[in-house]
């Protein structure tokens, strides 16, 4: 271990990947119409091909689904009507 990453342990300032957040943030990116690499760009990757493994589109089909279901569900439980307040999301430019 260096020196400097030993001295930043010791104040717990030790840097931390979080994959997590980096899926979360390239498969929002490809949601909202960013190409894989401008994506590549923002996460730091060199290639497409690390990039490619952490985008996940989502399936517009699948939600619409699962909100049909859902929704008759609630209901269902007496939680009555979900709300239907709409989100908008910024498009890619």
């Amino acid at each position: 271990m260096s020196p400097s990453r030993a001295r930043a342990r010791k104040r717990g300032r030790e840097k931390r990947k979080n994959p997590s957040l980096r899926h979360s943030f390239a498969s929002l990116a490809a949601d909202l119409g960013y190409s894989e690499p401008t994506i590549a760009a923002l996460v730091g990757h060199k290639g497409q091909a690390i990039t490619s493994r952490y985008v996940h589109s989502t399936d517009a089909v699948l939600l619409a689904a699962a909100d049909a279901v859902a929704d008759p569900t609630a209901e269902l439980m007496g939680e009555g009507k979900p709300s239907t307040d709409v989100v908008l999301l910024r498009a890619a430019r």
